[in-house]
């Protein structure tokens, strides 16, 4: 995606998005209340800033590289014939906390072994500390389109989910026995 800013467009990723809106990073700061571009292919729409912050702390910077290191490990790795492997991944990178959990998940179900210099690598590969996050809302149609569109080309994931969601609800009714 691309968002327009004093007359130049910059490529940003769209990050926690919905039908509202979505957040991403970006190297200076921008007015709250700022009405801005954005594009998505021939898609465009525009969107206001309703949040930010500049810094970001060192739990949040490590938090990402290990969400990173865990998508790119599932996505490049055979892991992708395991569904539900997949799904654990994607459950755990929601959550933002955690990060020995996801550090042992890692260690014992992927045999992959993240380091301190694997965690600084990717925070430095992808300058995170120096960009400021930045929320935006959207109301357009534009934007709808967008949303729609990315739900369709996610729809097995939707369907784990929902998969994983009534075996979590089957166990916890089990327990109640």
């Amino acid at each position: 995606m691309k968002v327009e800013v004093d007359g130049e467009w910059h490529w940003i990723k769209a990050l926690h998005w919905n039908e509202i809106g979505f957040n991403f990073f970006f190297d200076t700061a921008l007015p709250i209340g700022q009405e801005l571009p954005f594009k998505k292919g021939l898609t465009h729409f525009k969107g206001r800033i309703v949040w930010q912050r500049q810094e970001v702390d060192g739990a949040r910077l490590i938090d990402m590289a290990l969400n990173l290191i865990l998508l790119e490990h599932v996505i490049d790795q055979e892991h992708q014939k395991d569904l539900v492997l997949m799904y654990e991944v994607m459950d755990m990178v929601r959550d933002g906390e955690h990060p020995e959990y996801k550090l042992q998940f890692a260690a014992e179900h992927l045999n992959l072994i993240i380091s301190e210099d694997d965690l600084r690598g990717k925070i430095n590969q992808n300058q995170w500390s120096e960009l400021g996050q930045v929320g935006v809302e959207v109301d357009s149609d534009g934007w709808a389109d967008v949303v729609e569109e990315a739900l369709k080309q996610s729809e097995g994931i939707l369907a784990l989910d929902e998969k994983a969601r009534q075996r979590n609800i089957e166990k916890l009714l089990a327990l109640k026995k």
